[in-house]
């Protein structure tokens, strides 16, 4: 799911749904205020595992990934092979009810869920990159360089090289992505909570990794705590 919220009304932009051959994304922009109520579409590539986060009456949507599109189900490939990273980004208006088109993400990653707002800045914790670029619905400046940042710890067992240990911050006065201090492992999906100005991270997909004389599994029950300095 993609929800946020803002002065206590839920946002929902519609994200993944599959019958038994194929996995779908829609563009469907939703509020509930004691009801369901149909907002503007979002105009951009239908996406799912985007980073939603609100902020000063306006909601960011930054990165996803594509649905199935043509391809058949997951029996006929790995990940990689299926689903395409979406790099087209926007931000929608609460009080004009309208998208605008934000920079495209700069590198190929997505997979932002459960992202956290420090201050002005939406942080952008680990994620995943599909090494090819969604463009069938939205024309993008697709980056020189497909591939994307590791740990040295990681041992890319099965799909693991799809992840990543980077962390970037998007800045919502200048638009722009910078990045911060990595993962000490590659992270996919991290559900992050923020206290003070220590952020704690859990769940989602980990790389394979042995960290401190411990394995890191594929669904880690590690917690991990980072400072903001």
């Amino acid at each position: 799911l993609q929800m946020t919220s803002c002065n206590n009304i839920i946002y929902f932009l519609e994200g993944g749904y599959y019958n038994y051959r194929m996995f779908f994304t829609s563009n469907k922009f939703y509020k509930f205020d004691g009801q369901w109520i149909e907002l503007a579409d979002m105009p951009g590539t239908p996406r799912w595992s985007t980073d939603i986060t609100c902020y000063d009456n306006k909601i960011y949507l930054l990165g996803g990934v594509s649905g199935q599109e043509n391809k058949g189900s997951t029996l006929e490939g790995s990940n990689d092979k299926l689903y395409k990273t979406v790099i087209d980004n926007w931000v929608y208006d609460i009080q004009l009810n309208t998208w605008t088109r934000l920079p495209d993400t700069p590198f190929v990653l997505g997979n932002w869920m459960f992202q956290i707002l420090y201050d002005k800045y939406i942080l952008l914790i680990g994620g995943a990159g599909y090494h090819e670029v969604e463009t069938n619905h939205t024309n993008v400046n697709i980056p020189s360089n497909l591939n994307h940042q590791h740990s040295p710890l990681n041992s890319n067992y099965f799909n693991d090289y799809l992840f990543t240990n980077a962390v970037y911050l998007f800045d919502t006065d200048t638009y722009q992505f910078n990045q911060s201090t990595p993962l000490p492992f590659d992270w996919n999906g991290a559900t992050a909570w923020l206290k003070d100005k220590h952020l704690y991270l859990n769940a989602g997909e980990a790389g394979t990794v042995c960290w401190n004389d411990k394995l890191v599994s594929r669904h880690p029950s590690v917690v991990l705590k980072g400072t903001i300095l």
